[in-house]
Protein backbone atom coordinates (compact mmCIF):
# COMPACT_ATOMS: atom_id res chain seq x y z
CA UNK A 1 0.00 0.00 0.00
CA UNK A 2 3.00 2.45 0.82
CA UNK A 3 4.32 2.10 -2.61
CA UNK A 4 1.19 2.59 -4.10
CA UNK A 5 0.63 5.47 -2.19
CA UNK A 6 4.00 6.89 -3.41
CA UNK A 7 3.58 6.45 -6.87
CA UNK A 8 0.14 5.79 -8.21
CA UNK A 9 -3.59 7.18 -7.15
CA UNK A 10 -5.93 4.71 -6.95
CA UNK A 11 -9.69 4.02 -6.16
CA UNK A 12 -11.86 0.93 -5.82
CA UNK A 13 -14.72 0.59 -7.54
CA UNK A 14 -17.70 -1.74 -6.28
CA UNK A 15 -19.35 -4.45 -8.68
CA UNK A 16 -16.59 -3.31 -11.23
CA UNK A 17 -15.56 -6.68 -12.61
CA UNK A 18 -17.33 -9.04 -14.79
CA UNK A 19 -18.79 -10.65 -12.29
CA UNK A 20 -19.50 -8.08 -10.17
CA UNK A 21 -16.39 -8.27 -7.66
CA UNK A 22 -14.46 -4.97 -6.53
CA UNK A 23 -11.92 -3.74 -8.98
CA UNK A 24 -9.01 -1.68 -7.77
CA UNK A 25 -8.08 1.14 -10.35
CA UNK A 26 -4.79 2.14 -10.72
CA UNK A 27 -3.05 5.25 -12.37
CA UNK A 28 0.65 6.00 -12.54
CA UNK A 29 0.84 9.65 -10.55
CA UNK A 30 2.03 12.51 -13.01
CA UNK A 31 5.59 14.00 -12.76
CA UNK A 32 7.69 16.78 -14.27
CA UNK A 33 10.92 17.51 -14.54
CA UNK A 34 13.02 20.29 -12.86
CA UNK A 35 15.91 21.95 -14.88
CA UNK A 36 19.24 22.95 -13.16
CA UNK A 37 21.96 25.27 -14.87
CA UNK A 38 25.09 26.00 -13.26
CA UNK A 39 27.94 28.13 -13.56
CA UNK A 40 30.86 30.58 -12.75
CA UNK A 41 29.90 33.64 -11.00
CA UNK A 42 32.27 35.90 -12.39
CA UNK A 43 32.72 33.67 -16.31
CA UNK A 44 29.41 33.33 -17.00
CA UNK A 45 30.64 29.95 -18.08
CA UNK A 46 28.85 26.21 -17.61
CA UNK A 47 30.40 24.37 -14.40
CA UNK A 48 30.24 20.21 -14.61
CA UNK A 49 30.46 18.62 -11.70
CA UNK A 50 27.84 20.10 -9.21
CA UNK A 51 25.93 17.67 -7.25
CA UNK A 52 22.43 18.02 -6.19
CA UNK A 53 19.55 16.30 -4.46
CA UNK A 54 15.65 16.58 -3.94
CA UNK A 55 14.34 16.70 -0.32
CA UNK A 56 10.55 16.43 0.85
CA UNK A 57 9.76 16.76 4.56
CA UNK A 58 13.57 16.75 5.45
CA UNK A 59 14.30 13.46 3.83
CA UNK A 60 15.75 12.61 1.01
CA UNK A 61 13.31 12.61 -1.76
CA UNK A 62 12.24 8.95 -3.47
CA UNK A 63 10.55 8.04 -6.98
CA UNK A 64 10.04 4.80 -7.58
CA UNK A 65 11.83 3.73 -5.05
CA UNK A 66 14.81 5.95 -6.25
CA UNK A 67 16.65 9.09 -4.59
CA UNK A 68 16.39 12.25 -6.78
CA UNK A 69 19.65 13.49 -7.43
CA UNK A 70 22.32 14.23 -10.26
CA UNK A 71 25.10 16.03 -11.38
CA UNK A 72 25.40 18.83 -13.71
CA UNK A 73 27.17 17.82 -17.39
CA UNK A 74 29.75 19.49 -19.52
CA UNK A 75 27.01 21.90 -20.00
CA UNK A 76 26.25 22.61 -16.40
CA UNK A 77 22.74 21.13 -16.82
CA UNK A 78 20.89 18.73 -15.11
CA UNK A 79 17.49 17.50 -15.00
CA UNK A 80 15.53 15.49 -12.09
CA UNK A 81 12.25 14.27 -12.07
CA UNK A 82 9.62 15.11 -9.16
CA UNK A 83 5.66 15.04 -8.56
CA UNK A 84 3.12 16.90 -6.91
CA UNK A 85 4.61 18.42 -3.56
CA UNK A 86 6.88 20.97 -1.60
CA UNK A 87 10.50 20.32 -2.08
CA UNK A 88 13.86 21.14 -1.18
CA UNK A 89 16.93 21.34 -3.76
CA UNK A 90 20.38 20.75 -2.21
CA UNK A 91 23.23 21.35 -3.61
CA UNK A 92 25.30 18.75 -1.88
CA UNK A 93 28.83 18.75 -3.46
CA UNK A 94 30.52 21.85 -5.39
CA UNK A 95 32.80 21.56 -8.55
CA UNK A 96 36.64 21.18 -7.27
CA UNK A 97 37.24 24.97 -6.67
CA UNK A 98 34.43 26.39 -5.65
CA UNK A 99 32.16 27.66 -3.33
CA UNK A 100 29.32 25.87 -2.13
CA UNK A 101 25.57 27.29 -2.03
CA UNK A 102 24.64 28.76 1.05
CA UNK A 103 21.44 28.22 0.88
CA UNK A 104 18.50 25.39 0.20
CA UNK A 105 16.31 26.35 -2.47
CA UNK A 106 12.56 25.47 -1.68
CA UNK A 107 9.90 25.17 -4.34
CA UNK A 108 6.53 23.84 -5.11
CA UNK A 109 4.92 21.74 -7.92
CA UNK A 110 1.14 21.64 -8.02
CA UNK A 111 -1.57 20.26 -10.30
CA UNK A 112 -4.28 22.06 -12.05
CA UNK A 113 -6.17 19.40 -14.23
CA UNK A 114 -3.40 17.27 -16.34
CA UNK A 115 -0.74 20.20 -16.06
CA UNK A 116 1.88 20.13 -13.19
CA UNK A 117 3.79 23.41 -12.30
CA UNK A 118 7.03 24.48 -11.12
CA UNK A 119 7.05 27.56 -8.78
CA UNK A 120 9.96 28.50 -6.63
CA UNK A 121 10.35 31.96 -4.65
CA UNK A 122 14.15 31.65 -5.22
CA UNK A 123 16.14 34.53 -6.50
CA UNK A 124 17.77 31.38 -8.52
CA UNK A 125 14.47 30.27 -10.48
CA UNK A 126 14.14 32.05 -13.78
CA UNK A 127 12.64 31.25 -16.68
CA UNK A 128 11.23 28.08 -15.28
CA UNK A 129 14.86 26.96 -14.32
CA UNK A 130 17.38 27.03 -11.67
CA UNK A 131 19.81 29.14 -12.23
CA UNK A 132 22.88 28.94 -9.91
CA UNK A 133 26.16 30.65 -9.97
CA UNK A 134 29.23 28.73 -7.64
CA UNK A 135 31.46 31.59 -6.74
CA UNK A 136 35.35 30.32 -7.24
CA UNK A 137 37.88 29.79 -3.95
CA UNK A 138 40.74 31.73 -4.46
CA UNK A 139 44.49 32.39 -2.57
CA UNK A 140 47.00 34.73 -2.74
CA UNK A 141 50.31 33.51 -3.83
CA UNK A 142 53.72 34.27 -4.35
CA UNK A 143 56.23 32.93 -6.44
CA UNK A 144 59.67 33.20 -6.14
CA UNK A 145 63.10 32.17 -8.10
CA UNK A 146 65.57 29.94 -5.98
CA UNK A 147 69.56 28.62 -6.81
CA UNK A 148 68.32 25.08 -5.98
CA UNK A 149 69.47 25.98 -2.81
CA UNK A 150 66.68 28.29 -0.83
CA UNK A 151 68.86 31.40 -2.33
CA UNK A 152 66.72 34.45 -4.01
CA UNK A 153 68.50 34.25 -7.95
CA UNK A 154 67.34 37.43 -9.59
CA UNK A 155 67.18 37.70 -13.56
CA UNK A 156 65.01 35.08 -14.37
CA UNK A 157 61.71 35.45 -16.87
CA UNK A 158 59.16 34.05 -16.16
CA UNK A 159 55.02 33.57 -17.56
CA UNK A 160 52.28 31.92 -16.14
CA UNK A 161 49.51 30.55 -18.26
CA UNK A 162 45.68 29.53 -17.14
CA UNK A 163 45.64 27.65 -20.02
CA UNK A 164 48.90 24.69 -21.43
CA UNK A 165 50.65 27.33 -23.75
CA UNK A 166 52.39 23.63 -25.69
CA UNK A 167 49.50 23.10 -26.70
CA UNK A 168 48.99 24.38 -31.00
CA UNK A 169 45.58 26.09 -30.26
CA UNK A 170 46.68 28.09 -26.80
CA UNK A 171 49.92 29.45 -29.18
CA UNK A 172 48.67 32.82 -29.17
CA UNK A 173 47.39 32.77 -25.79
CA UNK A 174 48.13 36.12 -23.45
CA UNK A 175 49.94 34.59 -20.22
CA UNK A 176 48.44 36.23 -16.84
CA UNK A 177 52.00 37.60 -16.17
CA UNK A 178 55.35 37.79 -17.89
CA UNK A 179 57.85 38.95 -15.05
CA UNK A 180 61.69 38.94 -14.45
CA UNK A 181 62.64 37.73 -10.88
CA UNK A 182 63.71 40.76 -8.89
CA UNK A 183 66.54 41.60 -6.96
CA UNK A 184 67.83 40.51 -3.92
CA UNK A 185 64.37 38.48 -3.39
CA UNK A 186 63.90 36.67 -6.10
CA UNK A 187 60.01 37.10 -6.58
CA UNK A 188 58.41 36.60 -9.64
CA UNK A 189 54.75 37.82 -9.17
CA UNK A 190 52.25 37.57 -6.63
CA UNK A 191 48.69 37.96 -7.18
CA UNK A 192 45.22 35.06 -6.64
CA UNK A 193 44.65 32.54 -7.95
CA UNK A 194 41.65 30.19 -8.05
CA UNK A 195 41.86 26.75 -6.19
CA UNK A 196 41.98 23.68 -8.23
CA UNK A 197 42.18 25.24 -11.70
CA UNK A 198 45.44 24.11 -13.20
CA UNK A 199 48.13 26.61 -14.09
CA UNK A 200 51.26 26.36 -16.63
CA UNK A 201 54.68 28.21 -15.35
CA UNK A 202 57.79 28.67 -18.11
CA UNK A 203 60.70 29.84 -17.41
CA UNK A 204 61.59 31.60 -20.78
CA UNK A 205 65.01 32.89 -19.57
CA UNK A 206 67.82 32.03 -16.95
CA UNK A 207 69.59 34.71 -15.35
CA UNK A 208 73.29 34.01 -16.78
CA UNK A 209 75.47 30.96 -16.03
CA UNK A 210 71.84 29.28 -15.38
CA UNK A 211 69.79 26.90 -17.84
CA UNK A 212 66.59 27.33 -17.90
CA UNK A 213 64.07 25.16 -16.75
CA UNK A 214 63.36 22.21 -19.42
CA UNK A 215 59.78 21.80 -18.87
CA UNK A 216 56.89 23.61 -18.41
CA UNK A 217 55.37 22.99 -14.92
CA UNK A 218 51.89 22.33 -14.13
CA UNK A 219 51.00 23.90 -10.79
CA UNK A 220 47.43 23.49 -8.91
CA UNK A 221 46.37 24.94 -5.34
CA UNK A 222 44.67 21.91 -3.59
CA UNK A 223 42.47 22.61 -0.76
CA UNK A 224 42.46 20.07 2.14
CA UNK A 225 40.00 18.91 4.24
CA UNK A 226 40.78 20.77 7.13
CA UNK A 227 40.80 24.02 4.64
CA UNK A 228 44.31 23.88 4.41
CA UNK A 229 45.38 24.97 0.83
CA UNK A 230 48.46 23.46 -0.33
CA UNK A 231 50.43 24.12 -4.23
CA UNK A 232 50.96 20.88 -6.01
CA UNK A 233 53.87 20.81 -8.96
CA UNK A 234 53.77 18.72 -12.04
CA UNK A 235 57.00 17.84 -12.42
CA UNK A 236 58.53 18.49 -9.21
CA UNK A 237 60.98 21.46 -9.07
CA UNK A 238 63.67 23.11 -6.35
CA UNK A 239 64.01 26.81 -8.59
CA UNK A 240 60.85 27.83 -7.70
CA UNK A 241 59.37 28.47 -5.01
CA UNK A 242 56.01 29.50 -3.90
CA UNK A 243 54.23 30.84 -0.92
CA UNK A 244 50.88 31.23 0.41
CA UNK A 245 48.73 33.84 2.28
CA UNK A 246 46.64 32.33 5.24
CA UNK A 247 43.56 33.63 3.04
CA UNK A 248 40.93 31.34 0.98
CA UNK A 249 37.91 33.30 -0.54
Amino acid sequence: VNDIDADYDYRYTENGGPYGERVLELKLKQSTQITIYKYDAKTNAPLSGAEFAVYNGGNEYMLAGNPIKGTTDANGNLTLAVREGTFTLKETKAPEGYAGLANDISFKVTTSGETLTVTSDSEYFKDSTFKVPNTPKTAEVKFLKTDGSSAPLAGAAFELYDVDPRLSENANTTPIFTKDSAETTGLIWEGTLQLGKPYYLKETSAPEGYMPMAEVITLRMVEGANGEVTVSADPQTDIVSWALKDSVY
